[in-house]
């Protein structure tokens, strides 16, 4: 005969809060916090699985259902694109002195004479690949449906389009798995608990130039424009 689940939360809960407070024999309380911390733990990872699972599954539905093969594929050679061009610019940072990252042009010359260098080794994460072959195809015909006129109009508005995407993607990252999984922002020079960095807005205006004349040697714009059906 199966055993019935037991919710012990609320006990564990009671058990953490009674050990911290230090009512108990100290050696007791040890006892009990630590059996506690090991059994919370095993909890919250079972139910971080089923969290993340309820999060992500309407997205990648969204993702399957309401994009096409081929903006699919755009969707992974602009993710693609993204993550060579972001361990490039990662490349052209260095360590500051709070030790985050700081933009070095001058040491990323030394690195190409072959001089001593501190830069840091560009890299781009596969959860962000992941994220935005993802959200790209979902995000971009979107963006050309709305902003249809010239491309400039895109280039100045491209700042918007990369914080409203980290909004988004940190957001489910950080409802799925408790924390953004898909890059990271120094708390000191971010904004919205860091999702987006303001300061950034002349790379996301460069980014949003490259982008275009991307669209433009490639034609692949004419399949990132919503017809009169939804996709």
């Amino acid at each position: 005969m199966p055993i019935p689940a037991v919710d012990f939360e609320p006990l564990l809960q009671l058990i953490q809060r009674h050990a911290v407070t230090g009512d108990d024999d100290d050696d007791e309380s040890m006892n009990v916090s630590e059996a506690s911390d090991t059994t919370v733990e095993f909890d919250a990872s079972t139910e971080l699985n089923n969290k993340s699972w309820l999060v992500l599954m309407p997205v990648l539905l969204l993702w399957l259902f309401l994009s096409t093969w081929q903006r699919k594929v755009i969707g992974v050679a602009a993710a693609s694109a993204y993550s060579i061009l972001q361990s490039l610019f990662l490349g052209l940072h260095a360590p500051g002195q709070d030790g985050y990252p700081v933009f070095a042009p001058r040491q990323f010359l030394r690195r190409l004479r072959g001089l001593p260098n501190n830069c840091l080794e560009g890299y781009s994460t596969p959860a962000q690949w992941l994220a935005n072959a993802i959200y790209f195809p979902l995000a971009l015909p979107l963006w050309f449906t709305i902003l249809k006129g010239a491309p400039w109009v895109r280039v100045l508005c491209s700042p918007l389009f990369m914080w409203i995407l980290e909004i988004v993607q940190g957001s489910i990252c950080i409802l799925a798995f408790g924390s953004v999984v898909t890059y990271e922002h120094p708390p000191k020079r971010s904004q919205l608990g860091g999702l987006i960095r303001l300061d950034y807005i002349a790379w996301w205006w460069g980014l949003g130039m490259l982008a275009e004349c991307m669209w433009s040697f490639t034609g692949v714009r004419r399949h990132l424009v919503i017809s009169s059906s939804l996709y």
